[in-house]
C-alpha cells in the first residue's frame, strides 16, 4: 500500500489475493474492450472526423456514467447526514426535502473538491480547462441518469445543471456547505410575525380541534381586523401553504394541549427499549385487570372477577393473585397481594413497578417503610409495564381456552378480541359462582401460568417454564429470615397470660408459648414472665406475627424481640415426661426468683430505718391490699387432732398466744383516724 500527495490510499494490484486480481483485470479488460469497440464502430460508420469524434465522446460518456453514478451515490449516502443540521430548523421544509437538500450539499462538496484537484494536477491552464470540461460533461451525464427519488427534490437538468456545476468551482468556505432551499427568498417566507405565530398556535391547541383550513380562515379574519398585512394600500396575506408548513414544525408540541397528555406521551415521546432483568427479585410488577371469565353473582352472569397479580420480571413467575368482586385496586388489596408474594417466595424485591392508581400513595408509603423502591409508571404509558405484557400473554395463551372465556378485556375492540355470540352463550352457561371462582382462581391461575412453557423471550428461544427460570436465576436480594418473613404475615395484639398468648383465626384458637427445652431458653422465658406485667390490660399486650397458623409465631413486646414461639402442646399426665419436666423447671425458676427478690426486699426493709418508719405512717386507700397471713399456727388444734397425740396437756402446750400490733388508718371518706389491731405474722426463712 502507498499514499500519493493527496493523501489517498493506493492498493497495489499485485498485493491483492489472486481472485480479486482476476476480477479487477476482467473489469479493466471489459472497459477497454467497450472503448475499442466504440472506436471501431465510429471509425467504420462515419466519414467526417467531427461527426465521429462527437459520437465517440457521447459513447464514452454513456460508458463512464455507470461507474461515476455508483461512486457518487456511495459518497453522498455516506456524507449527507453532516449537512442535515442546516435545514432541520427550517419549518417550511418537510423531512424528505431536508434529506434532499443535504444530499445536494454533499454532491456540491464532491464536485468542488474535484475542481480543486484538477487545478492541482493540471500542468497548464489549458489542460486544466480541458479536464474541467470533461468533468462537467461526465458528471452531468451521470446525474441525469440517477433516479429522481434519490435526491427527493427536483434537480436542475440540461444547461442549468451544467451552469450550476461550473458555479460550484467559484464557491469558497461555508458557502459550499449550504444550498438555499427553493423559494427561500419568497415574500411569504417572513410574513408571520411572533404575534401571528402565537395566534396560529392558540387556534391549533384549542381542544375543539378545528382543521388547518379553518385556522387559516380565522387567521385572515383576525389579520384584517388588526391590519397586519396591509402595506402601501396593498393587502398581501400569507398563503395557506406558509401556515400549513409552520404548523407542521410546531404541532408535535401543541398536541399535548390539543389531544391531552396521554395521547402526547403515547405518540410523540420517544420510546426506550430495555431488556429484562438478569436476576430474579430485581423488579416486580403489580397490576389489576378484569379476569376474562364469566362468573355468576346475584343471579347475573358478568365479568365480575377482578384479579390483582404480582410478577417477577426476570423469570416471568406469577408470585400471587388476589381475586376481588369488581375493579378493586385499593391500597390494602395491593399490599395484601405483595405480602402474600413475599411469603410465597421468601424474598423482597429491590424495585416494584406500578401505575398511579387509587392505591398508589398507600403502597408507596408501605414500600418506603420496608426498603422497597417504587418505579411509578408515567401517565399514559401503562402499557410500558412488563406486567401488562404478562397479563396479555396469560390471556392469549391460557385464559382463551377456558370454557367460560369472556373474550379479551371489557374495553378491547381489536379484531379477534371478542368471541362469537354462539360461543358467548355457551360460556355464560358454563359460568361458575363467584364464591367458588374466587376460592379456586388463585391456585388455578398460578399453576397454569407458572408451569406454561415460554417458547421465546425478547426474540430468542426460551423453552422453559417460569418456575424453571426462577429456580435457575440468582436473586438480586438476600433471602429473608423466618423472623423477617413473619413481618409480612398476620398481626395480632393480645395479652400475655400464664398460658402464653392465644390468637384465633376462623374460629380456631392457637396458643403460643416460649420454648423451654434448654436451660438458656427457660431462663429467657422466666425473664419474660417476670418483667411483663400480667393481668394489666394494655401493659400486658404483646404483638404476635403469624406467618402460617400452626407454625411458630414471632412475638414482640413493643419493639423488643421476644423470640420465635412454637405452639403450646398438651403435656402427658404421667410423671417423668421430659416435656413436663421442662415446664416444672420453668415454674420452679420463676418461683425461686420471686422468693429471692422478696427476701432481699424484707432484709432491706428491716435494715433501713427510713423504710422501717413507713410502717407507722397513716395510709389512705379505698381498698386494702395485704399479703396472705401464715395460718399454720391458727390451726394447731386441727393439726393435733389429725395426729396420733390425744393428750390434753400436749394440746395445751401446742397452743401459742397470738401477738397483735396496732396501726392507724385514715378513713377514705370521713378522714377519721382509726386504730386497728392486726396479728403479727411469723417470719420464716425463705
Amino acid at each position: 500500500m502507498v499514499k500519493d500527495t493527496n493523501k489517498k490510499t493506493l492498493i497495489l494490484l499485485d498485493s491483492l489475493p489472486e481472485r480479486y486480481q482476476l476480477k479487477i483485470r476482467e473489469k479493466i479488460s471489459a472497459l477497454k474492450s467497450e472503448h475499442m469497440n466504440s472506436l471501431q464502430n465510429t471509425d467504420a460508420g462515419y466519414e467526417q472526423l467531427v461527426d465521429a469524434a462527437v459520437v465517440m465522446t457521447a459513447e464514452h460518456l454513456r460508458i463512464n456514467a455507470g461507474y461515476i453514478t455508483n461512486e457518487l451515490e456511495e459518497y453522498i449516502i455516506k456524507n449527507y447526514p453532516r449537512y442535515t443540521t442546516y435545514y432541520v430548523e427550517n419549518h417550511s421544509l418537510g423531512r424528505h426535502r431536508i434529506i434532499g437538500y443535504a444530499k445536494l450539499c454533499a454532491l456540491s462538496e464532491f464536485v468542488h473538491a474535484r475542481f480543486k484537484r484538477i487545478q492541482n494536477i493540471a500542468r497548464s491552464e489549458r489542460e486544466a480547462k480541458r479536464y474541467k470540461r470533461s468533468l462537467v460533461a461526465n458528471l452531468a451525464e451521470a446525474i441525469e441518469l440517477m433516479p429522481r427519488e434519490f435526491f427527493s427534490i427536483k434537480m436542475p437538468t440540461g444547461r442549468r445543471l451544467i451552469d450550476w456545476l461550473y458555479q460550484l468551482e467559484e464557491r469558497q468556505g461555508e458557502d459550499i456547505n449550504y444550498i438555499k432551499p427553493k423559494r427561500s427568498n419568497n415574500k411569504n417566507r417572513n410574513k408571520l410575525t411572533d404575534e401571528q405565530k402565537r395566534v396560529i398556535q392558540a387556534l391549533y391547541a384549542d381542544p375543539i380541534a378545528i382543521s388547518i383550513a379553518d385556522i387559516y380562515r380565522k387567521l385572515l379574519e383576525i389579520g384584517k381586523k388588526n391590519r397586519w398585512w396591509l402595506k402601501d394600500g396593498e393587502y398581501t396575506p400569507p398563503t395557506y401553504q406558509t401556515v400549513y408548513m409552520y404548523l407542521q414544525s410546531v404541532k408535535n408540541s401543541l398536541k399535548i394541549e390539543r389531544h391531552g397528555l396521554v395521547y402526547h406521551k403515547n405518540t410523540m415521546v420517544p420510546e426506550v427499549q430495555r431488556s429484562y432483568p438478569t436476576r430474579k427479585n430485581a423488579i416486580w410488577g403489580i397490576d389489576g385487570t378484569a379476569q376474562n371469565e364469566y362468573v355468576r353473582h346475584n343471579g347475573k352472569v358478568r365479568q365480575y372477577a377482578h384479579i390483582v397479580s404480582v410478577y417477577d420480571y426476570a423469570s416471568f413467575r406469577l408470585l400471587d393473585v388476589q381475586v376481588t368482586l369488581g375493579a378493586n385496586e385499593r391500597a390494602e388489596v395491593l399490599i395484601r397481594c405483595l405480602k402474600n408474594a413475599i411469603k410465597e417466595c421468601g424474598y423482597k424485591p429491590l424495585y416494584l413497578q406500578l401505575d398511579r392508581g387509587p392505591g398508589y400513595n398507600g403502597v408507596k408509603q408501605w414500600c418506603d417503610a420496608h426498603d422497597i423502591r417504587v418505579l411509578p409508571t408515567q401517565v399514559g404509558l401503562a402499557r410500558a409495564k412488563v406486567v401488562e405484557l404478562l397479563i396479555g400473554l396469560k390471556n392469549r395463551l391460557i385464559d382463551k381456552y377456558s370454557g367460560a372465556w369472556s373474550g379479551s378485556n371489557r374495553t378491547a375492540q381489536a379484531d379477534g378480541s371478542q368471541p362469537g355470540e354462539k360461543y358467548l352463550e355457551a360460556a355464560k352457561r358454563r359460568a361458575r359462582d363467584f364464591a367458588i371462582a374466587s376460592e379456586r382462581l388463585r391456585t388455578e391461575v398460578m399453576e397454569q401460568w407458572n408451569h406454561y412453557v415460554i417458547e421465546s423471550r425478547e426474540g430468542k428461544p426460551c423453552g422453559k417454564t417460569p418456575t424453571e427460570l426462577w429456580n435457575e436465576l440468582e436473586s438480586e436480594t438476600a433471602k429473608l429470615s423466618y423472623a423477617d418473613l413473619a413481618e409480612y404475615g398476620t398481626t395480632h395484639h393480645v395479652q400475655l397470660t400464664t398460658k402464653g398468648v392465644t390468637v384465633s383465626s376462623r374460629g380456631v384458637e392457637y396458643t403460643y408459648f416460649p420454648p423451654v427445652e434448654t436451660e438458656e431458653q427457660r431462663s429467657k422465658a422466666a425473664k419474660i414472665f417476670e418483667q411483663i406485667p400480667l393481668q394489666s390490660g394494655k401493659l400486658s399486650r404483646v404483638r404476635v406475627q403469624v406467618l402460617d397458623y400452626g407454625k411458630p409465631a414471632v412475638v414482640y413486646k413493643d419493639n423488643t424481640f421476644l423470640g420465635i414461639w412454637p405452639l403450646k402442646e398438651r403435656i402427658s399426665m404421667m410423671p417423668g415426661d421430659s416435656k413436663l419436666n421442662n415446664y416444672l423447671l420453668l415454674q420452679k425458676e420463676i418461683a425461686k426468683n420471686a422468693l429471692k427478690k422478696v427476701s432481699e426486699l424484707r432484709e432491706e426493709l428491716n435494715s433501713n430505718p427510713t423504710l422501717n418508719a413507713l410502717k407507722s405512717q397513716a395510709m389512705t386507700g379505698r381498698k386494702r391490699i395485704a399479703p396472705l397471713l401464715d395460718k399454720s399456727e391458727l390451726f394447731l388444734y386441727e393439726m393435733a387432732e389429725k395426729s396420733d397425740e390425744t393428750d390434753a396437756i400436749l394440746l395445751d402446750q401446742m397452743q401459742t398466744e397470738l401477738q397483735y400490733e396496732e396501726r392507724e388508718y385514715v378513713h377514705p371518706v370521713t378522714g377519721e383516724i382509726k386504730k386497728v389491731r392486726i396479728p403479727i405474722q411469723n417470719k420464716h426463712d425463705l
